[in-house]
């Protein structure tokens, strides 16, 4: 939850700032940027997390995010070409480097819970995720249009606030598994062998979905923000208030959608599918 609350904001504030430094141009390279970098220390950090366990990665994402935040608000009292260089710094260590978590944070949901559960336990995680962006997008966004310095603050504070509650996590890697000896090509190998036995047809739709997801979340999710200051005047309590009404939307439909999963058994993927489904009709 203390990442939603620095997250929230962060989604639309970031982007805001950005377009009005070094405009779209700016945007879109910094999250490009970033995004790839995010699939590269994706492949990195699922190696490194089952090597050296789960928690050691959650607790080095929330660092990333509190460097990422510090250099924001040391970016803030720059020059515009210092901004823009330290804003897309900035924006790599929180939408890039912070993505070495994503695999830790799934195993650790499925390792500590049974397989009838998984879509409940994975839409608490997700619950208590969207709180914290609802609450950090209304709080920030009154407060960054009161005092932008103290909205900056806050949010740094959140994320550090995050690395010590992620310090008091339990290791769910069983030990005997940790520290052997796999190469990065042996990973990326078994994971290719997990792959392949998907079959070529769900292969090619989850890829679909990735790419057209990813494209919509680049296209709308980064330009959202801007797009209703430019066009309509809005300042950022109002816009902070927009994204937590589209948290709520979310947090109403992720809890139902956690028990369709496991009460239908549609399981993960199936459930994936019905999930960006119903999100492509609302958007």
């Amino acid at each position: 939850m203390a990442i939603g609350l620095m997250d929230g904001p962060m989604r639309w504030l970031l982007p805001l700032l950005l377009m009005e430094k070094g405009g779209p141009f700016l945007v879109g390279l910094s999250f490009s940027i970033a995004n790839f970098g995010d699939t590269i220390i994706a492949l990195l950090g699922g190696q490194c997390s089952d090597r050296f366990g789960r928690k050691i990665m959650l607790v080095i994402s929330s660092l990333f995010y509190t460097i990422g935040s510090l250099l924001l608000f040391f970016a803030f009292w720059q020059g515009d070409l210092n901004f823009i260089i330290i804003g897309m710094i900035s924006t790599i260590f929180i939408y890039g480097l912070s993505g070495i978590s994503l695999g830790s944070t799934l195993a650790r949901i499925t390792e500590s819970v049974s397989d009838e559960d998984s879509g409940k336990a994975l839409s608490l995680v997700s619950f208590g995720g969207l709180i914290g962006r609802i609450l950090g997008s209304s709080f920030i966004g009154f407060l960054f249009r009161k005092n932008p310095v103290e909205a900056l603050i806050a949010m740094t504070v959140f994320s550090a606030i995050s690395v010590l509650l992620r310090l008091q996590l339990k290791e769910t890697l069983q030990l005997k598994s940790m520290g052997e000896n796999i190469s990065l090509i042996g990973h990326l190998k078994g994971t290719i062998n997990v792959v392949k036995m998907l079959g070529s047809f769900c292969i090619l739709s989850i890829t679909t979905l990735v790419v057209l997801n990813g494209l919509s979340l680049a296209i709308c999710g980064n330009y959202y923000s801007p797009y209703l200051t430019e066009n309509f005047g809005l300042d950022s309590g109002k816009i902070g208030m927009i994204f937590s009404a589209l948290g709520l939307i979310q947090l109403l439909l992720t809890p139902i959608a956690g028990i369709v999963v496991d009460r239908y058994k549609y399981g993960f993927l199936k459930g994936l599918f019905l999930g960006n489904v119903f999100a492509g009709v609302f958007c």
